[in-house]
């Protein structure tokens, strides 16, 4: 019988108690790990492997807070939390894609909305052009032409000013799927760093 200082809270207490009086913590069941040298399981407090008969380093004959297999475990949820975002994100992502004709579907951009009247403007404007020409009369080719130009231009800023609201919508889910994306990996980098020599799953 000994007195050891407990991992969690720090008080000195009895090794052969089965929890620490203070805080609670097992000090007995929740100490278990793999020997460095040969990968034998170790429970307790134990300063040699039973498998190997191999001294075992002093942070781990005292019983670290979370077994290694905890920690691998603690990885995995992380590595699953951060597939489950890609997921959603996928998912959302296909419900901003907008259809473009020969070019696919594509993410909006504000640069594709500017681009949206502008375009729509030119095409109306040469539509115009060719009624004024092609028609018998030049004044009623010229007023349909020029009905249709203007036309085509309202349509483009209508159609610009709702792809904007669409790509600002995209900017905005794009960014909170990479926040939440940046605090997992920062978990995993700190979970990484605590723990440097020991494998990831």
């Amino acid at each position: 019988m000994a007195l050891i200082d407990c991992p969690e809270c720090g008080h000195r207490v009895d090794d052969a108690r089965e929890q620490c009086i203070y805080c609670g913590w097992k000090i007995g069941e929740q100490s278990v790990i793999d020997c460095p040298k040969c990968g034998h399981q170790v429970r307790g407090l134990a300063k040699t492997c039973p498998g190997c008969g191999a001294d075992l380093p002093e942070k781990l004959a005292n019983g670290d807070r979370l077994s290694q297999a905890d920690r691998r475990l603690r990885r995995t949820e992380l590595e699953l939390e951060l597939a489950r975002i890609n997921l959603e994100w996928e998912r959302e992502r296909q419900r901003h894609l907008v259809n473009r004709g020969i070019l696919g579907r594509q993410a909006p951009t504000k640069s594709m909305a500017s681009w949206c009247p502008v375009g729509m403007g030119i095409f109306g404007i040469a539509i115009g052009i060719l009624y004024a020409v092609a028609h018998s009369d030049p004044a009623v080719g010229l007023c349909i032409g020029g009905f249709c130009a203007v036309l085509l231009l309202v349509l483009g800023l209508v159609s610009g000013r709702l792809l904007y609201r669409k790509a600002v919508e995209y900017e905005g889910a794009e960014a909170f799927y990479l926040q939440r994306k940046k605090a997992v990996r920062a978990k995993l980098r700190a979970r990484d760093q605590a723990q440097p020599n020991e494998p990831a799953s």
